[in-house]
């Protein structure tokens, strides 16, 4: 079974603006007053059911909360001069408040590295399950995401405005209304719009990509993280793996790793690796390893080895170690194994101390030569 990313419709952060659209079109029907305290109540329930019932982080919807309940205690202290009394004319008081709103969000998006960085290692420090940071951490991209957009139409927004203000005619009432009444709405349906969009490309453009399982040093599995992230999270979280080491006539077969692998890149191992996905049991993952080298060849039959956990600076796995004897040595002359060679124990016993073989090989170097020695003795005898 194949787990899939897709992510819902709630990780359209801009739908955080909403309160903002309502306030913005109402202010058109009522007082501004009216508008913001209206618009206020609405974000302000939203953010609390979110809070309580939200698996993830709305911080769009809480900035706008926070603004627009600025705004709101200005407007029932009657203090709102202080905002609007900047200029002369009122029908400014849309663009204000649009310029509200970009501002803590702009604050925020100058941050999102360090912001990024330090939910994960909050995270990993209380010890949260790798799919709860990942959709975390999805949340708060997705987020930066929004926020970029939302800038990019609002940065439109100020180019026609310093167009009509530096423009050689004077903008006439209508030119008046469009800038400042009719496009701070649409900067946010526009956001909105474009973010629902590339949130449903995303979905399309992922389709193939896949979790592989987070386990316990006992192999159980207790979550998942994207199988492009883990390189991310080296040995945050452990990972199983199925290797299966072919063998033929006493031999052990190895080839180069790829120079992009997250382990032991460029040195030489078993070609036959791989995550067990999210959903899969070992055995799914060995047939998948088979059938993608051997595509043609049928009824191959690993022989399991050990589990054995391996852990450093680079990684944290828990390893299914299987062999795999070979009828025919034309069978391993596969385009895929870069420099793939056979190496008998003996040749494999003088490169062991020149990091030429991979961590992981070095370390079952010790099991593969006993199976090998106890082959070769019940040959003789």
């Amino acid at each position: 079974m194949e787990q899939k990313i897709k992510l819902p419709h709630s990780f359209n952060m801009s739908l955080g603006f909403i309160p903002v659209v309502i306030t913005l079109l109402l202010s058109e029907f009522t007082t501004i007053d009216t508008a913001i305290i209206t618009g206020t109540a609405i974000s302000l329930t939203a953010s609390v059911l979110l809070a309580i019932f939200g698996r993830i982080p709305a911080v769009t919807l809480n900035v706008c909360t926070g603004v627009l309940l600025f705004c709101c205690l200005l407007a029932v202290t009657d203090a709102a001069s202080l905002l609007y009394g900047i200029v002369s004319m009122p029908e400014w008081s849309p663009f204000l408040l649009e310029v509200a709103i970009l501002v803590p969000m702009l604050t925020c998006y100058q941050f999102k590295d360090r912001i990024l960085r330090a939910c994960r290692e909050r995270m990993v420090r209380h010890n949260r399950k790798a799919d709860s940071i990942s959709k975390w951490i999805q949340a708060w991209e997705a987020t930066f995401i929004a926020i970029r957009v939302l800038l990019l139409f609002a940065l439109i927004h100020v180019v026609l405005i310093l167009w009509g203000v530096f423009s050689i005619a004077p903008v006439k009432e209508t030119g008046r209304y469009v800038l400042f009444h009719v496009l701070p709405p649409l900067v946010f349906i526009c956001a909105m719009l474009f973010n629902q969009y590339g949130l449903n490309y995303f979905n399309r453009l992922m389709a193939h990509t896949r979790y592989i399982a987070v386990v316990d040093d006992n192999g159980h599995v207790k979550g998942k993280i994207p199988e492009v992230e883990a390189i991310d999270y080296k040995n945050a979280y452990t990972n199983a793996v199925v290797r299966i080491i072919p063998l033929y006539d006493q031999m052990i077969f190895v080839s180069k790793r790829d120079e992009n692998n997250p382990l032991d890149a460029g040195k030489m191992d078993t070609p036959l690796e791989s995550f067990v996905r999210y959903g899969e049991k070992i055995e799914d993952t060995v047939n998948r390893l088979l059938g993608h080298e051997f595509p043609e060849i049928s009824g191959m039959k690993p022989r399991f080895v050990v589990k054995h956990i391996l852990k450093n600076s680079d990684t944290s796995r828990v390893i299914y170690m299987f062999t795999l004897d070979m009828p025919e040595e034309e069978m391993l002359c596969n385009v895929r194994f870069v420099e793939g060679k056979l190496w008998s124990v003996t040749q494999m016993e003088q490169n062991l101390q020149a990091n030429y073989f991979g961590t992981t090989l070095e370390e079952e170097f010790g099991l593969l030569k006993d199976i090998i020695d106890t082959r070769e003795k019940y040959k003789v005898s």
